[in-house]
């Protein structure tokens, strides 16, 4: 009689002793199966032979099979088979245990029918003892390519199927899973599944997977992961997480306050060093880190710059290495709307993304890569199924798309998050005034679509593969208007911040304090109000929720209206004067000196902890400012004969022209060029400063140092934020002038490195 049918007859006689012993337990005694689990057979053997195995043979079931340690195509050495009861959350009526032998393996060798990429995935059963970070070893691409790069640890996520990758598999019976026990530990084998997430006859090959560095101990754990029911879950470190995520690393504090678990950056500089990841681990707050690649442009594309793309790599690798051990480390997001839709070759930058995300899946095979995309078109998800097999995840920036979300990733066999939405874009808004200015929706109308977009398509999803989502609140974005997006505004929480705190906690909504309506002269902002310049209005504004104990301080201001033509928000009209009235919800507004588009902002703030906002726009009639073509402007530019000098190493610019003319630019730290303007009458004078470097932060100096040297050789230096402040005339204040042909404007590049200083031009006028 052979091993196998030895130990069938064992399993016969044990099973009926349990059977006494069961009916003469008092029936009160409480039965723990993990310390004791029941066992089948004592007797250590390998799988049955062969010719002896009466196991049952596994068959694919739709686009997935299951191998139990129950099937034929699951062999093992040194193992003992233990029954499996119902809180063990185990696949089948038994699992297999490797005991303390070293010379344990188990091997799940599926016999492939369809070609293809396939998510491979682990699952055992919820016991006590059990090994962390046990050896998995994957045979892909018909056996010919191994991964050594994976360690599950068993002592946790128990019950659940754990995705181990996903690889390319060939037909027949070459490809397998292996679990190797190693010294003195004790390995679970239950069931692997092997789920297809797209077919392909055509033979994929890649370079053998393998650790950068020797094995190391995590920190924290993140992994995808689905219950036996098939629901899509992350954990952290074993324990659900669905993320509550903030699309925005500011306010750190008030998110944590609101339920927010999660925060995303679109780049390594945010991490300031690792100090926002101390920051946010000691609030209990998860990173997911951006690792930034290229857009591409006329100069650059992902199919015809190999070079620049190699470099853009090398870099990254760089940052997965510094940062990739810190226990606040959720994910990595590899890109962010790097796949235009108009990209000519999105194959190229598919491959870039699966460079970068094959790389991490060998340096840090603990935290998935995430691709996000602009919106849920299916080309591009198609595109990442088929050439970035290393992406694990996908991220979806969606606003009012959100709702087509879920169906348009059907195709993607696998967990995805909404890493941006919140209310509509101002591009997306039809409600306009007569010159196009568009209407900004109000405090409480913010708040409900972020609300509802969060319960209606994130949080509704759950069960539907959405594993979270992150709310875009990034403080100091600006779309239309510096108040559009927002959780937080002037550092205080608006309405928006505690309708993400209801969803989030999955708490009720309270009624908070909003503006309602403001009024410019009786009419409200879609009369396309037009006033005349310098002449007096009255404004009022309506709240609505205010309690009668509650402390409300208003504040009113104007800005110009740029429109989606500008990133950077216009600073305050300061010749706009509010007079008070009686009536705290009524102001006197003398409207701005010169004609154009602006736009009225109320802020109404309450305790001291909420505001609420308003954004009215209004046209000032008359032809619009030029600041050229004011009557005894004086300007001195690049191009003048007389007033301009460069002092240091200067070149032409190629991509920024100030009417039509190539500026001037210098890397060299210290150089300058100096506008010597012309004065003819001493007075004074109001400076100006052209800007062309709006956006180009990865080009330009951040900051600009200029130098006013004015009045009896004072020199004032202002120090100019340029590639955050929209392109054109920058106000540099008022001094006074002596017109003695000394007084000067310098340029300085006063950063050291290798970005650029841009001279341009300088303008001065006399205030009115």
């Amino acid at each position: 009689m052979n091993i196998f049918k030895k130990s069938m007859t064992f399993i016969m006689v044990i099973l009926m002793a349990m059977t006494v012993v069961a009916c003469n337990k008092d029936k009160d005694d409480p039965v723990d199966p993990v310390d004791d689990p029941p066992v089948i057979t004592d007797e250590v053997h390998d799988s049955p032979d062969p010719l002896d195995d009466t196991r049952s043979t596994t068959d694919m079931e739709g686009l997935r099979i299951i191998v139990d340690n129950e099937n034929k195509e699951f062999t093992y050495t040194s193992a003992i088979l233990r029954a499996a009861e119902a809180t063990d959350q185990a696949i089948g009526s038994t699992y297999i245990e490797s005991g303390d032998d070293a010379d344990f393996k188990g091997t799940w060798r599926p016999n492939i029918t369809v070609a293809g990429y396939y998510k491979v995935y682990m699952t055992w059963p919820d016991l006590e003892p059990a090994e962390s970070f046990v050896s998995i070893e994957v045979d892909y691409e018909g056996g010919t390519n191994t991964d050594t790069t994976k360690h599950i640890d068993q002592t946790m996520n128990e019950g659940l199927w754990v995705m181990v990758g996903t690889y390319y598999m060939t037909l027949g019976t070459g490809n397998a899973v292996h679990i190797v026990a190693g010294d003195g530990k004790t390995v679970y084998a239950d069931a692997v599944m092997f789920d297809l997430a797209f077919e392909t006859s055509e033979i994929q090959r890649e370079e053998p997977l393998e650790l950068v560095e020797a094995y190391y101990e995590p920190t924290s754990v993140t992994k995808i992961v689905k219950t036996h029911e098939e629901v899509f879950r992350l954990t952290v470190d074993g324990e659900m997480f669905f993320v509550n995520g903030v699309a925005g690393i500011d306010e750190l504090e008030l998110m944590a306050e609101a339920g927010a678990n999660a925060v995303r950056t679109y780049s390594i500089a945010a991490l300031e060093d690792g100090r926002l990841l101390d920051r946010a681990h000691e609030l209990g707050i998860k990173v997911m880190v951006g690792l930034w690649m290229n857009h591409e442009s006329g100069s650059f594309t992902y199919a015809d710059n190999p070079d620049e793309v190699e470099a853009q790599y090398e870099q990254i690798i760089q940052d997965v290495e510094t940062y990739k051990k810190h226990p606040a480390v959720l994910a990595w997001a590899v890109g962010n709307e790097v796949d235009s839709t108009l990209s000519l070759n999105m194959t190229a930058i598919h491959e870039a993304f699966n460079q970068v995300a094959r790389y991490i899946h060998q340096s840090d095979p603990y935290h998935p890569t995430v691709a996000i995309l602009a919106g849920s078109h299916i080309s591009k998800i198609s595109g990442i199924r088929e050439h970035a097999p290393h992406i694990d995840l996908l991220g979806i920036n969606s606003y009012s798309a959100i709702q087509i979300v879920q169906s348009n990733t059907a195709s993607w066999n696998a967990p995805y998050m909404v890493t941006e939405y919140a209310l509509n874009q101002p591009m997306e808004i039809r409600v306009k005034t007569a010159w196009g200015a568009i209407i900004e929706p109000d405090s409480l109308e913010k708040a409900d679509m972020y609300y509802l977009r969060h319960e209606d398509y994130i949080y509704a999803e759950r069960d539907e593969r959405a594993v979270g989502s992150f709310v875009f609140k990034d403080t100091g974005s600006f779309r239309v208007t510096h108040t559009w997006y927002g959780l937080i505004l002037n550092k205080l929480r608006t309405p928006a911040f505690y309708a993400m705190q209801a969803t989030w906690n999955q708490t009720p909504r309270t009624d908070i304090p909003y503006i309602i309506d403001v009024t410019i002269d009786g009419k409200v902002s879609l009369e396309n109000v037009q006033l005349q310049s310098n002449l007096e209005y009255p404004i009022n504004v309506t709240h609505e929720f205010l309690d009668p104990t509650d402390d409300v301080v208003y504040h009113f201001e104007v800005r110009g209206d740029v429109g989606i033509s500008s990133n950077v928000p216009p600073g305050v009209v300061d010749q706009v004067v509010f007079e008070a009235t009686d009536d705290d919800t009524e102001v006197i507004m003398t409207a701005p000196p010169h004609p154009g588009n602006y736009r009225l902002f109320v802020y109404m703030t309450v305790n001291g902890t909420s505001i609420s906002s308003y954004s009215f726009p209004f046209q000032v009639e008359g032809e619009p400012y030029v600041l050229e073509d004011q009557e005894g402007v004086i300007i001195v530019s690049m191009m003048s004969e007389v007033g301009y000098e460069e002092f240091g190493t200067f070149s032409n610019s190629s991509n920024r022209l100030y009417q039509n003319v190539p500026t001037r630019f210098t890397r060299e730290y210290q150089s300058y060029a100096q506008f010597t303007p012309t004065i003819m009458d001493p007075g004074f004078y109001e400076v100006f400063y052209y800007n062309l470097s709006e956006g180009l932060g990865q080009t330009d100096d951040y900051e600009l140092e200029i130098h006013i040297q004015y009045s009896a050789g004072q020199i004032e230096i202002i120090t100019l934020g340029v590639t955050t402040r929209a392109n054109g005339w920058v106000s540099l204040g008022v001094l006074p002038f002596d017109a003695d042909g000394i007084e000067n404007i310098r340029v300085v590049k006063s950063v050291e490195g290798t970005k650029v200083a841009r001279a341009t031009a300088i303008a001065l006028l006399q205030p009115e």
